[in-house]
C-alpha cells in the first residue's frame, strides 16, 4: 500500500506545527511573568498609564500606555502589567510566520516562527511592561501589508500598511526609521518592477498608492507631533516633552565593533559556537537572498537601519545608539531570523541533493 501526501496534508501539518510553536512561544513568555519586581523603566510605564491624560503627556508615544491602562483594570500586579507585551510577543510569532511564508515559503515561515519563539532577546522584552514587542508586532504587520500591496496591488493592503505603520509610530519614535526604510525599499522595488514588467498602468498605480500612503501616514501622526510640540514650547523645564523623551536615544558612545558583535549575538543564540552557527546560516541566507527581489527587500530591511544608526551616531553631536539600546531596532530581529531560516532551508536542500548523489 502506498502512502499519498498532497498539499492538503502538507498544509494541515504546517498548521499543527505552527500551533505547537505558538504553544511553546506562549509558555516561554507567560512562564513566571509576574515573578520579578518592576524595574525602573517599567515603573515609568505604570506612571504613564494611569489614565488617558498621563498617556498623552508621556515622553513616549501614547499607544502602549493606553493599552496598558486597559489591562490595569484586571489589576496592578506585575503579571497584568506585563501581559500586553507577552500577548503581542506571541502575536509576533504568528505574523512572522505569515511574513516568512509570504516572502519565501511555508518552511521558512515555520523555522522563523520557531526561532523567534525561543529567542531569549524577544522573550526578555515580552516579559517587560514596555512597548518593544508591540513595536515589533506593528512593524511586522506593516511589512506584511506593504509587500502584499506591492505584489497584489489591492487598496485594502495599502490601507492595512498605512494604518499599521501609523500604529507603529504611535508606539515608538524609532518607527520613523522604519517609515524611511520602507519608503526607500518600496521605491527600489517598484522601479525594478517597472523595468521588468509590461504592466505599466498597474505599477504606476502602485507608485500613486505608495505616495498616498506616505501622505496619510504623517497626517495620522500629526496630532501627536503637534501635541508634543505644544508641550515643549509650553514648558520652561529643560528636557520635558519630545526633546526629553528622545534624549535617552542620543546617549552612549559611537558604535564600536563590539556593538555589532553584541547585536548578532543578542539577536541570535548568544556567543561562542552558537553565534558561529547562526552567522553561518545567516551568510548562507544572504547568498541565497541576493538572487531575487524578495531577498534583497528583506536584506535592506536589516542593513539600512544599522547603517542609519551608525551614520547618525557619527554625524550628530551625540551618538544615537549604543550597546545597551538594541531594543530600539528590535524590529529587525524577526527578519534577521528569517534570513537565517532561508539559509537553513537552502543548506538542507543542498545536503539532500548530496545525500541522494552519494547513496
Amino acid at each position: 500500500m502506498s502512502l499519498s501526501f498532497n498539499w492538503s496534508d502538507a498544509r494541515t501539518l504546517a498548521l499543527y506545527l505552527l500551533f505547537v510553536i505558538l504553544i511553546l512561544g506562549s509558555f516561554l513568555r507567560l512562564y513566571n511573568l509576574g515573578e520579578k519586581s518592576l524595574w525602573t523603566d517599567e515603573i515609568g510605564s505604570v506612571r504613564d498609564s494611569q489614565s488617558l491624560s498621563t498617556a498623552l503627556n508621556a515622553g513616549h508615544p501614547p499607544l502602549f500606555f493606553i493599552i496598558l491602562n486597559f489591562f490595569r483594570y484586571m489589576g496592578n500586579e506585575e503579571i497584568f502589567l506585563r501581559l500586553p507585551s507577552a500577548i503581542f510577543g506571541i502575536l509576533t510569532i504568528l505574523i512572522i510566520y505569515k511574513v516568512g511564508k509570504l516572502f519565501f515559503g511555508t518552511k521558512e515561515g515555520l523555522i522563523t516562527a520557531f526561532l523567534l519563539s525561543i529567542s531569549l532577546f524577544h522573550i526578555d522584552h515580552s516579559q517587560q511592561a514596555r512597548m518593544y514587542t508591540i513595536f515589533t508586532f506593528f512593524s511586522m504587520l506593516s511589512l506584511f501589508f506593504l509587500y502584499k500591496a506591492l505584489k497584489e496591488k489591492k487598496k485594502k493592503f495599502w490601507a492595512g500598511f498605512t494604518l499599521s505603520t501609523a500604529l507603529a509610530l504611535y508606539t515608538h519614535y524609532f518607527a520613523i526609521l522604519l517609515v524611511l526604510v520602507e519608503g526607500f525599499i518600496s521605491i527600489i522595488f517598484l522601479i525594478n518592477q517597472k523595468l521588468k514588467s509590461r504592466e505599466e498602468p498597474l505599477i504606476t498605480r502602485n507608485f500613486f498608492m505608495l505616495l498616498l500612503s506616505y501622505i496619510l501616514i504623517p497626517l495620522l501622526y500629526a496630532p501627536w507631533i503637534s501635541r508634543r510640540f505644544s508641550l515643549i514650547t509650553g514648558s520652561a523645564t529643560a528636557g520635558v516633552g519630545l526633546g526629553g523623551s528622545l534624549g535617552v536615544y542620543f546617549t552612549g558612545v559611537p558604535p564600536q565593533p563590539i556593538f555589532y558583535i553584541t547585536l548578532f549575538s543578542d539577536f541570535g543564540a548568544g556567543g561562542g559556537i552558537a553565534l558561529g552557527i547562526f552567522l553561518f546560516f545567516f551568510i548562507c541566507g544572504i547568498i541565497t537572498s541576493v538572487r531575487d527581489s524578495e531577498g534583497i527587500f528583506l536584506l535592506l530591511w536589516i542593513i539600512l537601519p544599522i547603517i542609519a544608526v551608525t551614520a547618525m551616531s557619527f554625524l550628530l553631536p551625540t551618538p544615537v545608539i549604543g550597546m545597551n539600546y538594541l531594543r530600539y531596532i528590535i524590529f529587525i530581529l524577526p527578519i534577521y531570523l528569517l534570513i537565517i531560516s532561508r539559509g537553513i532551508v537552502r543548506v538542507t536542500k543542498v545536503l539532500g541533493v548530496l545525500l541522494r548523489f552519494v547513496l
